[in-house]
């Protein structure tokens, strides 16, 4: 069960994000402060993720990685779903953070599609 969230700033796919196939990649990363998880979306254009936020949230307290991407999934498609997108797929990428990094950041790719 994903943690609940408060969502500090709605996500919004820019037209730009999307590649010829109708498809964004968007990363999803962040850090543990005081326990809670804040997590940024930015989406990335040729591989290269951009200066731009494009959405962010702040979870309940919580001390596990897996369950911030887990609780990013749930927000991500939820705001899929709003816009007549659809998330096509996610990876989770926290194996990435070295083992002392581990306990305090998470990150994911997430694949949205906007064809109908």
């Amino acid at each position: 069960m994903p943690l609940s969230y408060e969502v500090d700033k709605e996500l919004e796919v820019p037209d730009g994000a999307f590649d010829k196939n109708d498809i964004a990649t968007i990363l999803v990363t962040g850090g543990r402060y005081g326990g809670h998880w804040q997590l940024t979306a930015i989406p990335l254009v040729n591989g290269v993720p951009t200066d731009e936020a494009i959405g962010q949230i702040m979870t309940a307290q919580d001390n596990r990685p897996d369950m911030a991407i887990d609780t990013a999934v749930v927000w991500i498609n939820d705001a899929c779903q709003k816009a007549d997108f659809k998330l096509a797929h996610f990876e989770n990428k926290n194996n990435l953070h070295s083992p002392d990094e581990a306990p305090y950041f998470a990150s994911g790719l997430f694949f949205v599609d906007r064809r109908k």
